[in-house]
């Protein structure tokens, strides 16, 4: 009875990584369809944003970067002997174009979002291709007769360890939706960031931003591939004839 036992547990294995396999493919079209580079699930999921951007961030992008242009036209008027101060001209033209980049922000993001859209459709564009079940091959065998561990154990063994890296593609997915979030977030918050921009004193606040938002259109370009990568070593993975030994260093 013991060695029908272990073709029901290795027939169990194959059918249940073909499933989750499946569900695999299935959720990595659908997040890197939704979750890209395109916010138009972001704006539809929080509808409010378009508002709150008109009536709220124009309006204190603006407020915030008049507010900086004064105090430092005053320090640079009425400031003591040795006080650091800027050039009134040079503070009024980068105030200037400033007020301009806060009035365009979003037309600018939204291209910046479109140019790195390219990258991301290659990578989700590209096919995975994995091997077949139907050539699927026993794993159980090479290292189970020297270890002298029952085959059946090993099979539940693999079984487990195959359930372990799907849960880690399902944690993997809260952090590219948590990525996919604060990619609108730098998005919408885009005035404020080019308020700062006016003087030299807050210009440091503008640049970090600008890496902070760059970084996070690199993090979905990559969220994609992760994704792909994911799946075809998990397929190729559960579709080989790879030894315990091997498929555990794999795994």
């Amino acid at each position: 009875m013991g060695w029908l036992l272990e073709l029901l547990v290795e027939g169990i294995r194959e059918m249940l990584s073909q499933f989750v396999i499946d569900m695999m493919t299935l959720v990595t079209d659908m997040f890197t369809e939704l979750l890209s580079c395109d916010l138009s699930l972001f704006e539809e999921l929080f509808s409010v944003v378009g508002d709150l951007y008109t009536n709220v961030m124009l309006p204190m992008g603006i407020a915030l970067l008049l507010l900086i242009c004064v105090w430092q036209l005053f320090k640079s008027m009425f400031g003591k002997a040795g006080v650091s101060s800027e050039d009134p001209i040079e503070l009024v033209c980068r105030t200037g174009i400033s007020l301009f980049f806060i009035v365009a922000a979003k037309p600018l993001v939204d291209y910046i979002l479109t140019v790195a859209g390219t990258p991301y459709q290659w990578i989700a564009g590209t096919d995975i291709e994995v091997s077949s079940f139907s050539e699927y091959v026993s794993a159980l065998e090479g290292l189970t007769g020297g270890l002298g561990i029952d085959s059946l154990n090993i099979a539940v063994l693999m079984l487990i360890m195959q359930f372990v890296v799907a849960w880690n593609y399902f944690k993997m997915l809260f952090v590219i939706a948590e990525r996919y979030v604060l990619l609108g977030v730098f998005s919408y918050t885009a005035p404020l960031a080019f308020g700062t921009g006016g003087s030299k004193a807050t210009n440091n606040i503008l640049a970090s931003w600008a890496k902070m938002f760059g970084g996070q259109i690199v993090l979905i370009i990559l969220n994609s591939w992760c994704l792909k990568m994911f799946l075809s070593g998990y397929g190729n993975l559960n579709a080989s004839s790879y030894g315990f030994t091997k498929f555990f260093v794999a795994t």
